[in-house]
């Protein structure tokens, strides 16, 4: 090995022959290393201080640091990776600050990879640099002390020979103002890929452009190009589970819908809804809404639909019912029998979502064992059952109190006596609440069965208040 770094004079060789040297692990490795510092090649050094920092090598601490000065964004890295091991080279690229454009603009590449500040003062000065990348490079490292003058900064590099980076840099600050310079610049051509990749390195960003994509019609380049940057970052499924909370359903709907659409997406998804079910279920559900939402996550939805907790199921049945694609209604009948009662009545909601699809399968919940599952169910159908099933509906209210509170506010759609059936069994219910809607809904018919029923009630009620409530309401007949 030793041979091939010493024959080879060119650079990528040169630099493979050295990295393979380092990890090979050599004892007599350093002396090789020591020589091909001496190169000229920036590419081939970076590779020496990355083999001398993995073997660990404590003699070369002076010869690496030295290497502090050349600006090349490679060795500036590698050299940045080193400085735990090596602090001189923390210290070099501090008084590289002093020297000349080019040093300094290596001392604020290394200190920056490395997570090193640069002091404030040193870092406003800098920003006002004759060399752009000095400025740039100067007004990154000021970003965490004062962001506002960063941005002003580095806005001012947007039409230079450093546009690109200066974009990149706005992205990576990330704070409002430099994300509101950003989706200003979305309407520029020559622009558009740096913004896009810019805007997708956050959650704000991400949000950004999530955003803009549900105001542009489906099938553009701009939605591909917007689809492609959010893809190519490899925190997206991160940085959009933040999004899940987001205020605005819309945006959390996107992006649910957004990690869908990836491999990565809908692994984050199922992950989260089985995290989020028991504790937060408006996130759970924009979880679960995401797979209900694709294709391609039949698997994930059907662990969901089998998982041992109840919450999970739950939201990803809420899930299922925001879809309308005939896969999910189908999957939405078979958890009709599900055992929890919990599942049920989310399924209740879910069926009253589908409009006239879901009417059958709200006419199986609305005969459930559990009370709690028939008025969820009642309270769906009654929206949406057509006038005769309603009639059959309110015959069966008359003996079921968890179906008769919410036939209340169907009470206009039906014939008079049906009405005056469902409130007559309401005002002999023990529950005083159930008794006392029932008389106010009794207001509303002006017809003599409607006062027959209001005097009976007046005689037989027990409680003071009801009593006099129905006394008030035959006077004003």
């Amino acid at each position: 090995m030793q041979g091939l770094v010493e024959a080879s004079d060119d650079p990528s060789t040169r630099a493979r022959a050295v990295r393979a040297l380092g990890e090979l692990g050599d004892p007599e490795a350093e002396w090789e290393l020591r020589l091909q510092l001496k190169q000229s090649s920036p590419h081939v050094i970076a590779a020496v201080v990355r083999a001398a920092q993995r073997l660990n090598l404590p003699g070369l601490a002076r010869a690496v640091a030295d290497k502090v000065g050349d600006p090349d964004p490679e060795l500036c890295e590698a050299l940045a990776v080193a400085a735990p091991l090596y602090p001189a080279i923390a210290q070099n690229a501090r008084e590289a600050l002093e020297g000349n454009g080019p040093r300094q603009l290596a001392g604020l590449r290394v200190l920056r990879a490395a997570g090193l500040p640069v002091p404030e003062p040193l870092a406003r000065r800098l920003s006002a640099s004759p060399l752009a990348e000095v400025r740039l490079a100067a007004a990154e490292s000021l970003a965490a002390a004062d962001s506002e003058a960063a941005v002003q900064t580095i806005a001012a590099l947007l039409s230079g020979p450093v546009a690109d980076r200066a974009i990149e840099a706005l992205g990576t600050i990330g704070t409002p103002p430099a994300l509101s310079l950003l989706e200003g610049l979305l309407g520029r051509a020559d622009l558009a890929a740096p913004v896009l990749a810019a805007l997708a390195r956050s959650a704000a960003g991400e949000r950004i452009l999530i955003k803009r994509r549900s105001a542009l019609s489906p099938g553009t380049s701009d939605v591909a190009a917007i689809d492609a940057a959010i893809a190519a970052q490899p925190r997206t499924p991160e940085l959009l589970l933040e999004l899940l909370g987001d205020p605005e359903a819309q945006v959390a709907d996107a992006a649910a819908a957004t990690l869908g659409r990836s491999p990565t997406g809908r692994a984050a998804l199922e992950s989260c809804l089985e995290r989020l079910s028991a504790q937060a279920s408006g996130q759970a559900s924009h979880c679960a809404a995401g797979l209900a939402a694709s294709p391609e996550a039949s698997a994930e939805i059907a662990r969901a639909l089998e998982s041992l907790e109840p919450a999970v199921r739950a939201s990803m049945v809420t899930g299922l019912g925001a879809n309308d694609r005939h896969a999910a209604i189908e999957m939405l009948g078979r958890m009709a029998t599900d055992p929890s009662p919990e599942v049920r009545v989310a399924l209740a909601t879910a069926a009253g979502r589908l409009g006239d699809r879901g009417v059958d399968l709200l006419m199986t919940l609305v005969r459930d064992s559990q009370p709690v599952v028939r008025s969820a169910a009642a309270v769906q159908l009654i929206a949406v059952i057509p006038a005769d099933r309603l009639r059959v509906l309110a015959s069966e209210a008359v003996a079921d109190p968890a179906v008769r509170a919410p036939m209340f506010k169907a009470l206009d759609r039906l014939p008079i006596h049906d009405s005056l059936r469902i409130l007559r069994a309401s005002l002999q219910d023990p529950d005083g609440s159930e008794r006392r809607q029932a008389l106010l809904a009794l207001a509303q018919f002006h017809v003599p069965e409607a006062i027959n029923v209001l005097m009976d009630s007046a005689a037989r009620e027990t409680d003071p208040a009801l009593r006099e409530l129905a006394y008030s309401m035959l006077a004003n007949q």
